[in-house]
């Protein structure tokens, strides 16, 4: 399975949302990830389900868990 496959499903992530790059680096044993939101899709509330606006669209990047050893960083692009 290609790494961005394997992340999509990994993450979880809703259809609203875009794998924009996903790089591993076997050296410093690095995995980064790039999310995107798709143009014209809403965002949607994980409580209740129902659409809402996105805020802060600053770019941002978090330390995620590690797998299978390597770090992992995932980040928005900005205006996501």
């Amino acid at each position: 399975m290609e790494l961005r496959a394997w992340v999509e499903r990994l993450m979880g992530l809703g259809s609203e949302w875009r794998i924009e790059r996903a790089d591993e680096d076997s050296e410093w044993r690095e995995a980064r990830v790039v999310l995107a939101r798709k143009a014209a899709s809403a965002l949607r509330c994980p409580e209740c389900g129902r659409a809402c606006p996105g805020y802060d669209a600053r770019r941002r990047e978090w330390r995620g868990s590690d797998a299978w050893g390597y770090e992992t960083f995932v980040s928005r692009l900005d205006g996501a």
